[in-house]
């Protein structure tokens, strides 16, 4: 069995288990959240970000595969099915504002201090309530709005197919090929970047 044919699975139950938790789970963002990261971020209850160079993505299907780790299931739940269509088919990154303007993130902060304050007076509020409240609230949210474990694991099967597909392994092998922007560029401006695969 490859490494990509354990790891998948088991990140992929990962990010069920944290959808799960009976804690409440926020996200801060100040940077980029792509691929493995966004699909951690959109399984969380909350996500917070600054404006400032900020982008979100699941740029899979630009390199012929699919978000293996839950990202086609959490996304649609948040923004809809044809804004999930819309970015995850066409592997574009979305910036903070526009993310928080179609529900991808719940705010954009002008800096990192307003978004920190802000979630700490969140969670001073949380604090003060019982805990199995919180809890039973995010149980009765999730029956509507969280995939299940057999949802994650379709995807997964689904994302070790593609891999096999001789398409994505050339694609794979051209983008780690040796260019002229460095892996830190590329990744940095993926939704931009991924194109080049097809020159």
């Amino acid at each position: 069995m490859s490494v990509v044919a354990e790891v998948v699975p088991a990140f992929s139950r990962l990010i069920y288990n944290i959808s799960q938790l009976p804690q409440v789970t926020i996200g801060a963002v100040e940077g980029r959240a792509r691929g493995a990261g966004n699909e951690l971020l959109v399984s969380l209850d909350m996500r917070f970000a600054v404006k400032n160079d900020t982008l979100f993505g699941q740029p899979e299907v630009g390199s012929g595969t699919i978000p293996g780790g839950g990202g086609s299931q959490f996304l649609p739940g948040l923004i809809g099915r044809g804004l999930a269509m819309e970015y995850i088919l066409s592997a574009n990154d979305i910036n903070a504002v526009d993310a928080e303007r179609i529900g991808w993130i719940n705010k954009a902060f002008d800096s990192s201090a307003e978004m920190y304050k802000y979630i700490d007076g969140i969670t001073t509020r949380f604090a003060l309530f019982p805990q199995g409240g919180l809890s039973a609230g995010k149980t009765a949210i999730n029956r509507r709005t969280t995939p299940t474990l057999e949802d994650l694991q379709g995807d997964v099967s689904l994302f070790l197919e593609r891999i096999e597909d001789p398409i994505v392994q050339e694609l794979t092998a051209k983008g780690s090929a040796g260019n002229e922007t460095s892996a830190f560029e590329l990744e940095l401006n993926l939704g931009e970047n991924i194109l080049t695969l097809y020159q």
